[in-house]
């Protein structure tokens, strides 16, 4: 039998007609209140009350009776418009389309009020209040719902609820297949991320297209003309018809949908834009976009008041606009493929300017980009949202929207932790305690040992290191669950294991297609896509976006038109209908230890004091040395080190932007310099070097003498950063925490053995290139390693203290027990400190 006493105080306390205080609701299973439903009360709250009373059921084994009409006492349910003469709801204002989510929960001596503002507030409140008394629903789906049980349930609640972030409105990144409709949907309403504000954002200008076909037809002037033809979806957004056009369409859209906030308009996907010249004369890309805007901004405002459209800061339209915004204009800037070369501060600064409502839009999971693989969507890493949500907070933004993917293996922890933190910011700072709730009601007894897998693939805190895709990784992953299996009887907890052995089993299967000889490929392609249907109903993959990108992106193996996503079950061979059972579950983990071997060298971390060194030498092969390349920067920022001897000074460097050709609109190259003496902030910058594909000298200045990085970010495109004095120190970090060494194409470097190495152990992404040790000889060879491997190679007799060679190399290398510094000479490299000291090789003055 359990207990459980509630003292909360949340959000915003406000004084009250009735004070609040302790109650008992349930004392050994029986119900001391009745449910008190208003006759007044909405379809939609009557429905929300049946679920409440359903759960409250179940979780107190009482058996609640619902009574509509006056009564004194009781647990009062429902909106403001069912309770006027409670005199503290005058605190809501339901005419502002901002405040639908709001409630209040209050226990009186006569019982308990949970009241919201609006259906959807009233929504929220419910889900709340069993959120208190321990109900989650971590994942979609029965497996991953906790119900408690509570045979005397006290309460002392007196709290206002208001999120944090009004727009909420992160979607699904594909469509739905069935099941998974239902279950995401119960998901979000239980989370509390169904947002009562909701303005659209998604590209509009194709739906108009279809709207009005006859129209364009009749018209084809009113589409964008490009290479002399009108024939573009971006419209020709000088023509007078063609903005009547866009009036009529916004008026008309509310005459349809009355109740909705906002609607869309967002331009159509690309380019394409109209090349007649009154276009141009707009201005910019995003002058247009936003000028087209402003014409159904204007119409609905003046017709309806309180409505709003919603575009986004994308693509070629990201730069804030010359021209103002109409002020009911929702702008969401994309946190990703941004043309115009703008940080996101600079973006949030000027579109706030130029008059717009902003939010941010953000992807949270995409299968094209990350292929849940572990560690790899943005919401597996904690820390980011942890960072960056309260900052956007700080700045005013109160609309997070974007989307995310039913893939609850890879993205599950940070997709829920996103809906604590969207409601209320303040969480982001209590990490520890959401993740230790988590661990002990979804795996109890078994909470150790899931505790390190999820450490595994998520990064939790700054602690936790990304993952790196191998077979270690899968190993340790299938390790950990069978640990868990070990620890616990209880069934529902065994099923979630489950659930994420068949995420793992998913991993493993994608790690084999990719490394997978010619004539292999289409048969791990095979058991991959298999794999991931039969584990559909688990929800740990999203199963149309696997399906759908690998059929489309696999350019190796053959998908016969039987086999493709749209063939249903029966007539599609690799449509298995039935899921995995419990027994080929058992035998995939068993299989699983077995194959995955791990790789058993702890990473070593040193200091990142770093200082020059003298005494070490550069390989020598036929009588000349031999210097590396650092080869060209991807379009991830990179840092680069280096260190001034004598301030103040000037460090001359040669900036080459714009080296993918059709990226050069994503803006100039980014260099920032950093001290050690002042590190918080750039003691210089540059943004003058445009990306053109031409070499451009810049020096930057600094009063400080030692340690200096430089931080270089290009919006995506690629870039090349030298020093035109060639022995000043220039190196690159390559660790298994900071990663900050990205290369983009073919590279030679440097890397130092300290004295008494026995071995050089890391890890490669890519098969090309080789190691050569101080006396260039070749000692390993990454065309015999797979892809996404780690490497060990002995260290000959003689061959420690001196600078080796990772030569001809592509894809990211990273060391583990090895000081993980790259340079392109002896005279470039820089060490930690202590490595220095150690070793007798020499400091330079400092």
């Amino acid at each position: 039998m359990k207990k459980i006493i509630i003292h909360f105080c949340f959000s915003i306390l406000f004084s009250m007609a009735v004070f609040a205080q302790e109650i008992t609701l349930v004392k050994d299973g029986r119900p001391l209140f009745s449910v008190v439903l208003p006759e007044t009360a909405s379809e939609k709250t009557r429905k929300n009350v049946q679920e409440f009373v359903l759960y409250l059921n179940k979780i107190t084994g009482a058996n609640f009776q619902v009574v509509s009409g006056y009564t004194d006492k009781g647990i009062f349910l429902g909106t403001t418009k069912d309770f006027p003469s409670l005199s503290y709801i005058n605190m809501f204002d339901i005419k502002d389309p901002f405040r639908k989510d709001e409630y209040i929960i209050k226990s009186h001596k006569n019982g308990l009020y949970i009241i919201g503002a609006t259906d959807i507030g009233f929504q929220h409140a419910i889900w709340d209040f069993l959120y208190r008394i321990g109900y989650r629903q971590f994942f979609p789906g029965e497996k991953w719902e906790i119900i408690p049980e509570i045979k005397n349930l006290k309460v002392n609640l007196d709290l206002y609820g208001r999120p944090s972030f009004y727009g909420r409105n992160v979607g699904k990144g594909h469509i739905f297949w069935g099941y998974n409709k239902k279950t995401w949907d119960d998901w979000m309403k239980k989370n509390r991320m169904q947002s009562g504000f909701f303005v659209p954002s998604d590209h509009s200008y194709q739906a108009i297209l279809s709207l009005y076909k006859n129209i364009f037809s009749q018209h084809p002037e009113y589409l964008g003309l490009v290479g002399g033809e009108r024939k573009s979806s971006k419209f020709c957004i000088s023509n007078p018809g063609m903005q009547k056009l866009i009036e009529e369409y916004a008026i008309n859209y509310f005459e349809k949908n009355p109740d909705a906030d906002g609607l869309s308009m967002e331009p159509s996907d690309g380019g394409n834009w109209c090349e007649c010249e009154e276009c141009k004369k707009i201005g910019s890309i995003s002058d247009r976009a936003v000028f087209l805007a402003n014409i159904a901004a204007r119409a609905i405002k003046e017709k309806y008041g309180n409505k709003f459209v919603g575009m986004l800061a994308y693509h070629y339209h990201a730069p804030y606009p010359s021209i103002k915004v109409e002020p009911n204009t929702i702008v969401n800037i994309t946190t990703h493929q941004r043309k115009g070369g703008h940080t996101l501060e600079e973006l949030i600064d000027g579109w706030k300017k130029q008059g717009a409502i902003v939010g941010i839009s953000d992807a949270f999971c995409t299968y094209i980009w990350d292929y849940n693989v572990p560690g790899r969507p943005r919401a597996s890493d904690i820390t980011y949202l942890t960072e960056n949500l309260p900052s956007f907070y700080q700045k005013g933004i109160r609309l997070i929207s974007g989307w995310t993917e039913d893939s609850w293996g890879p993205a599950g922890l940070g997709n829920w932790m996103l809906s604590r933190f969207l409601w209320d910011v303040s969480e982001t700072q209590k990490v520890d305690d959401l993740f230790a709730d988590f661990l002990e009601k979804a795996f109890r007894n078994a909470k150790e040992p899931m505790e390190k897998f999820y450490r595994l693939i998520y990064r939790i805190d700054e602690k936790d290191m990304r993952p790196l895709f191998s077979e270690d990784l899968i190993g340790r992953m299938y390790r950990y669950l069978d640990q868990a299996l070990s620890k616990t009887k209880d069934s529902a907890v065994k099923e979630r294991i489950y659930d994420l052995i068949l995420y793992t089993g998913y991993a493993e299967q994608y790690l084999k297609y990719i490394r997978a000889k010619p004539e292999e490929k289409q048969d791990c392609f095979e058991k991959l896509v298999k794999h991931i249907y039969r584990m559909r109903y688990s929800q740990m993959i999203d199963t149309v976006a696997a399906y759908v990108t690998l059929q489309n992106m696999a350019k190796d193996v053959v998908i016969p038109e039987t086999c493709r996503l749209n063939v249903p079950e029966g007539k599609n061979p690799w449509k298995i209908k039935d899921p995995f059972t419990e027994e080929e579950i058992l035998e995939l983990l068993k299989n699983g230890i077995k194959s995955n071997t791990l790789f058993t060298v702890e990473p070593v971390f040193f200091s990142e004091k770093l200082v020059p060194v003298k005494g070490l030498k550069n390989i020598i092969i036929k009588d000349k040395q031999v210097t590396g390349d650092e080869g060209v920067q991807s379009g991830s920022p990179q840092t680069i080190y280096t260190w001034i001897e004598k301030a103040p000074a000037r460090l001359k460097l040669q900036v080459t932007g714009g080296l993918i050709s059709h990226y050069r609109d994503y803006g100039n190259v980014r260099i920032y310099l950093y001290s050690s003496k002042n590190p918080e902030k750039p003691v210089a910058q540059d943004t003058s070097v445009p990306p053109d594909g031409k070499p451009y000298e810049i020096s930057m200045g600094t009063p400080y003498q030692g340690l200096h990085w430089l931080k270089i970010t290009t919006g995506g495109d690629r870039a090349k950063v030298k020093i035109v004095e060639p022995d000043l120190p220039w190196t690159f970090e390559s660790d298994i925490k900071n990663r900050t060494y990205s290369p983009g194409t073919m590279w030679s470097l440097y890397f130092y053995v300290p004295k008494g190495t026995k071995f050089v152990a890391g890890y490669s992404e890519a098969g090309d290139g080789k190691i050569l040790d101080g006396s260039g000889k070749e000692v390993f060879s990454f065309a015999q390693l797979q892809r996404y491997s780690y490497f060990k190679v002995d260290v000959p007799e003689g061959q420690d203290g001196r600078l080796w060679m990772f030569s001809g190399c592509n894809g990211r290398k990273i060391l583990l027990n090895i000081p993980p510094y790259l340079a392109p000479s002896a005279e470039n490299m820089l060490l930690p400190e202590e490595i220095v000291k150690k070793d007798i090789i020499g400091i330079s003055k400092k």
